[in-house]
């Protein structure tokens, strides 16, 4: 217990923190929601792609709703997995940093740097998820690249499992699980030099290539025992295609991380040009790494997209400015002044971490005392939420069922009304561009044209819109349905 001591306490700190950040969160994240109402669904029985639209492959939802069944179909389920992710994924970046002979001090100061930047974003995510799988492998690829000194050293057992581990980001999310596949199973061609490293690179990338396989033909094998191929291909592939809302990288420049987005492209360059010159294995370990995963950044350049694609960048980066100071600096920055500065840092640091225990603690201890005063909305108990809110689902949802036809909210919101009510209505509860199936917003149109007696509640505030709504639906209910009043900013179409 003495060796893990000291890493146990880290991971503690940061479940602490993480806690107090996520669990007294308001209910207002609809990618939360959106990724437990999947998850839900899982739960009660329901089959993704057939019963359900979703784009992304199935592993995140049937992961989550084996342990919803287990513990209940409660947000609260989902806020404590998300809980122990970010908290992993901090730990990772902590221990990846340790192994580059970083003080302690510093590894974990930078750590919690890392997390302050994550703080507003910290929510169950699939990239998060694909994240997490990436540092553990780049974890597990360093160390042993620091015990052998040498990037081909093969080792079936550890070949295995980083590879079963790859695999599973497919399964998580198809399109930055292959992107982070394809490096994974290539990257070491950057390091080979002559035939005997030809010939060990090929003979890891087929086992890599081999046990990636293996998540996958057992997706493979629950999509036809369910017998939703079709509908996987009609979601999960052509469906993404009608996708075609983004955000300019341009608009990080302008952003309060405007300092970051410039320089994780300029490390990724920098760190290429190593690979090429000096055949730094370490770097070039780092920097496919980074190369993986910052496609996580493209269509979206938002702020919570850019900080998971560029988190190995920044963590590369930080090696960079190691070696700089390691080679340049260090001897020359030995004296006693610089040693006191250096204890100094260590104690603020450590004052730093008591006062964040202090504070999550206190805020824990506030979110319990107060449980009784968070909304008692099914499959939402305990979760904070602001009373208008509150009002304004109770009121829509007791409207819905009170109706003897069919209701259905035509926005990205809807979500958040039917959870409540236990509903779901395929295609109208995540009503988003590129998650409505091969037909786009032309297939919800004709099914609209397919029901009789239906009443659909759209957004009265049309500013109020999600940005990815399919506005062509909006527009046909506006010109073939009739309005017949009003509901908690909605309007009533019949």
């Amino acid at each position: 217990m003495k060796k893990y001591r000291e890493d146990i306490l880290v991971f503690v700190f940061f479940l602490i923190t993480t806690s107090a950040i996520i669990l007294i969160r308001n209910l207002n994240n609809l990618d939360e929601v959106w990724i437990f109402n999947t998850a839900r669904n899982i739960a009660n029985g329901l089959l993704p792609y057939k019963d359900f639209n979703l784009v992304t492959t199935p592993g995140l939802p049937i992961f989550c709703g084996i342990i919803l069944k287990i513990f209940g179909t409660e947000m609260l389920v989902m806020r404590v997995i998300a809980i122990i992710i970010n908290s992993l994924v901090m730990f990772m970046i902590y221990k990846i940093l340790k192994i580059f002979e970083i003080k302690k001090s510093f590894s974990l100061l930078i750590s919690i740097i890392i997390m302050r930047l994550f703080t507003e974003s910290m929510c169950i995510d699939y990239n998060f998820i694909i994240l997490l799988i990436a540092l553990v492998t780049l974890y597990i690829e360093l160390k042993s690249y620091k015990k052998s000194n040498n990037i081909f050293e093969y080792s079936i057992r550890r070949e295995i499992l980083l590879g079963i581990l790859a695999g599973l980001s497919i399964a998580m999310k198809q399109t930055t699980g292959i992107c982070f596949v394809i490096t994974f199973i290539g990257y070491k061609l950057l390091a080979v030099r002559n035939k005997q490293d030809l010939k060990l690179f090929f003979k890891i990338a087929i086992t890599r290539f081999l046990v990636c396989l293996v998540p996958l033909i057992i997706l493979l094998i629950y999509l036809l025992c369910n017998n939703i191929m079709n509908d996987f291909i009609d979601y999960a592939i052509w469906g993404i295609r009608d996708f075609s809302n983004s955000i300019s990288y341009l608009k990080l420049l302008k952003g309060k991380l405007s300092i970051l987005a410039i320089l994780v492209p300029i490390t990724i360059i920098i760190s290429l040009y190593i690979v090429i010159r000096k055949n730094n294995h370490i770097i070039t370990i780092l920097f496919a790494y980074s190369v993986s995963t910052i496609v996580v950044v493209y269509p979206i350049s938002d702020s919570v997209h850019f900080l998971i694609a560029g988190t190995i960048s920044i963590i590369t980066g930080i090696y960079l400015l190691k070696e700089l100071y390691d080679n340049n600096f260090k001897e020359i920055l030995r004296k006693p002044i610089i040693i006191w500065i250096e204890n100094f840092i260590k104690a603020f640091i450590l004052i730093l971490i008591l006062i964040m225990v202090g504070i999550s603690i206190y805020r824990l201890i506030n979110y319990i005392i107060n449980f009784k005063e968070y909304t008692n909305l099914e499959n939402f108990t305990y979760i904070p939420i602001s009373k208008e809110l509150e009002e304004n689902i109770i009121k829509v949802d007791n409207y819905i069922q009170k109706q003897e036809n069919d209701v259905y909210i035509v926005d990205a919101t809807a979500a958040i009304y039917m959870i409540p009510i236990n509903k779901y209505n395929k295609n109208y509860d995540m009503f988003l561009k590129g998650n409505i199936g091969s037909k786009g917003a032309k297939g919800i149109i004709e099914d609209l044209q397919s029901k009789e007696n239906i009443i659909l509640l759209i957004i009265k505030d049309k500013r109020n819109l999600n940005w990815q709504t399919p506005v062509d639906v909006i527009e046909y209910i506006q010109n073939k349905y009739k309005k017949t009043g009003e509901i908690e900013g909605f309007e009533i179409w019949k």
